[in-house]
């Protein structure tokens, strides 16, 4: 599955667009387990990038959000999520693989400015 990521200023977001749920009661893009894609568009004037990384059990989208508070704030990966491991794509420097698990993830998307790095949540996944 290829899942494409548009990185702008200011914001991260799933192509073809997925609403990113403010809320943890609202939808979230359901995946099939197996070999994923990311494809990241950086469309910003600074380098960016997307991770993906999976929430604890306990862990909701709502606690991603309110840990991160102000998009591009300058907060560390929360504690609560696992960063994937991931494998880059020699002949496309835009993507990277992951095989995920089962589970709850976000991908979170980092930009590089002169005052940091920045970190805006994109879109919350569950992988079945």
């Amino acid at each position: 599955m290829r899942i494409y990521c548009k990185l702008m200023s200011n914001q991260c977001c799933l192509t073809p667009a997925a609403p990113a749920p403010s809320s943890p009661l609202q939808t979230r893009r359901v995946i099939r387990e197996g070999e994923i894609t990311i494809i990241t568009d950086n469309l910003s004037d600074f380098p960016v990038f997307a991770d993906l990384a999976k929430l604890d059990d306990d862990k909701t989208w709502q606690d991603m959000l309110d840990y991160i508070g102000e998009p591009g704030s300058h907060k560390q990966r929360p504690y609560f999520i696992t960063k994937e491991n991931r494998r880059v794509v020699i002949s496309d420097p835009r993507a990277a693989i992951y095989t995920p698990d089962p589970g709850f993830y976000v991908i979170v998307c980092y930009q590089t400015t002169a005052t940091g790095l920045g970190a805006y949540p994109g879109s919350p996944l569950e992988v079945r």
